[in-house]
């Protein structure tokens, strides 16, 4: 379970309610959002610069995964534990997970496509060595609702 603390943000974002753990929303609540959610944004940074990408993928034990092919930008960002973030579409409801990319093990590449066929009914081919499946290990995700930012405006800590 994350640590929530108070996001460290300048004067100019507003007054801030008094924080403490007890107050804070419930991780649990931001982590069925990210189950539920069908698009999610990946964003990686190469030798050309900063690269954002919408991808479909699961959210469970704590971690995302997803696919690509392995010659993609992404990819290639990735293939050796790049750090990328993984955020949802909404500006108002705002989940950001910033997090090191680790290739899913082969063994547990069917586990992975049968509950990717679960969610998206599309079924990927776990034999298709030009695909690589990777799972994003978070270290920090931050968190608020746009409609009461200065009350819950939350950093996790992993």
């Amino acid at each position: 379970m994350p640590e929530p603390e108070r996001m460290n943000l300048p004067a100019g974002y507003g007054d801030f309610e008094p924080f403490t753990v007890e107050s804070a929303p419930d991780w649990d609540d931001f982590e069925g959002t990210l189950e539920r959610s069908r698009n999610y944004w990946v964003a990686v940074s190469d030798e050309i610069g900063p690269h954002t990408v919408p991808v479909w993928g699961l959210w469970t034990d704590g971690g995302f995964l997803f696919s690509t092919d392995r010659m993609s930008r992404k990819g290639r960002a990735l293939a050796n534990g790049g750090i990328c973030v993984i955020h949802l579409e909404s500006g108002d409801d705002v989940m950001v997970v910033h997090g090191r990319a680790e290739r899913l093990p082969v063994s547990q590449y069917e586990a992975f496509v049968a509950a990717y066929d679960r969610k998206y009914g599309v079924l990927l081919d776990p034999e298709d060595r030009a695909q690589v499946i990777f799972r994003v290990v978070p270290f920090v995700a931050y968190s608020w609702l746009e409609r009461d930012f200065q009350r819950t405006a939350v950093r996790w800590s992993f």
